[in-house]
């Protein structure tokens, strides 16, 4: 499933692009992934990549076959190596977990780690501005840019802020697993000043405004489900 969303799917979109002769930019969706367990903080999109996850191998595999009919084809380009982008309508991650343990158990977050991994969160909204950006500025075309806030965030930071979006300071126990999933990176901040520089790239969404957009939507989205569930019950 990895190889063939992930790789071969990048695959099909380039050789469809150079079939079709194509002319719009084509913006390939990468992760920071590619940089494994960091030697530096920021990172720079010059940092040696080294994915420890096959995630992170197969994005830095789509990566090099963009690179590669780039050369071949002459196809314009841009690789956004994305950080930890969340929002309303994902349905996964780490603040979609946290929402959905709370929504089933106010009173009790388990948290996997320590607690102590450090992210960077990039809003939805704002990551699609980089997309939009990247097809419109000419000197992006064959360039690699980070897309992130540029903020360093703890898990427990996150998982502090998810509780108060939901006014439940006083009545929920954090407890942490002390393990995470293998290949997890703990370090995670991007530089994102080549993005500004070069795309104009700006994040406008601080967490606690994204936080809280994402609860509402969640709200929204377990209530839905719920109904759902419940159709047709006596």
């Amino acid at each position: 499933m990895l190889y063939r969303n992930d790789v071969a799917g990048t695959l099909n979109i380039l050789e469809a692009i150079v079939s079709l002769r194509l002319g719009p930019v084509f913006v390939y969706a990468s992760s920071a992934a590619v940089y494994g367990e960091p030697r530096r903080l920021p990172i720079g999109e010059t940092h040696p990549v080294n994915p420890i996850s096959p995630y992170g191998v197969a994005k830095l595999n789509g990566e090099k076959l963009k690179d590669a009919f780039c050369r071949e084809y002459d196809i314009r380009a841009v690789s956004l190596r994305l950080f930890n982008v969340y929002g309303p309508r994902q349905s996964h991650y780490v603040m979609y977990d946290l929402f959905t343990k709370l929504y089933l158990d106010r009173n009790r977050l388990e948290v996997l780690g320590t607690g102590e991994q450090i992210r960077d969160y990039c809003y939805v909204s704002d990551a699609v501005e980089a997309f939009l950006l990247a097809v419109q500025t000419d000197a992006a075309i064959g360039e690699t840019f980070n897309i992130g806030s540029g903020r360093p965030t703890t898990i427990s930071e996150v998982a502090a802020k998810v509780i108060k979006s939901m006014n439940l300071n006083r009545t929920t126990k954090i407890t942490y697993t002390g393990n995470t999933w293998k290949g997890d990176i703990r370090r995670l901040v991007a530089d994102i000043s080549k993005a500004e520089r070069v795309l104009g790239f700006r994040p406008n969404t601080n967490l606690a405004a994204g936080i809280a957009n994402l609860r509402d939507w969640f709200s929204g989205h377990q209530s839905s489900r719920s109904r759902a569930a419940n159709y047709g019950k006596a």
